[in-house]
């Protein structure tokens, strides 16, 4: 076998390796926000939900069965979240928004909060 055999071919040439192609990308993107400030814009890998499959994943296999060890019963606002190189933000967005924390569980923290605030005045230096 000799060495031009061994060599892989090059894949076919792709339109998302063009600047042009980022340009008209970004363009289109800015473009239809000023027309509409509610467009989220692309979102990628919508067509084999993703994003749908990475939180699912974060609330039940990091969260739920605590993963990573950082105690049950923490929820998912309870961590930052670094978000590098996945688009235009909107997998950040959809992370911070869906799942477990209702508006209800907001709600009933708060409560707790303020009772335990409450308690700390009626008590001061006890806890």
């Amino acid at each position: 076998m000799t060495s031009e055999a061994s060599k892989p071919s090059n894949l076919d040439p792709s339109a998302l390796g063009t600047k042009e192609y980022w340009d008209n990308l970004y363009n289109r993107e800015i473009s239809n926000h000023e027309l509409d400030a509610t467009d989220v814009g692309t979102i990628w890998f919508d067509d084999s939900s993703a994003e749908d499959k990475v939180v699912d994943f974060l609330n039940g296999e990091i969260f739920e069965k605590d993963l990573l060890g950082l105690g049950k019963g923490r929820r998912r606002k309870d961590f930052g979240l670094l978000n590098l190189g996945t688009g235009n933000g909107h997998f950040l967005v959809r992370l911070r928004e869906g799942g477990e924390d209702s508006d209800e569980d907001e709600d009933e923290a708060e409560e707790e909060e303020e009772t335990e605030e409450g308690r700390e005045k009626e008590a001061p230096g006890k806890k």
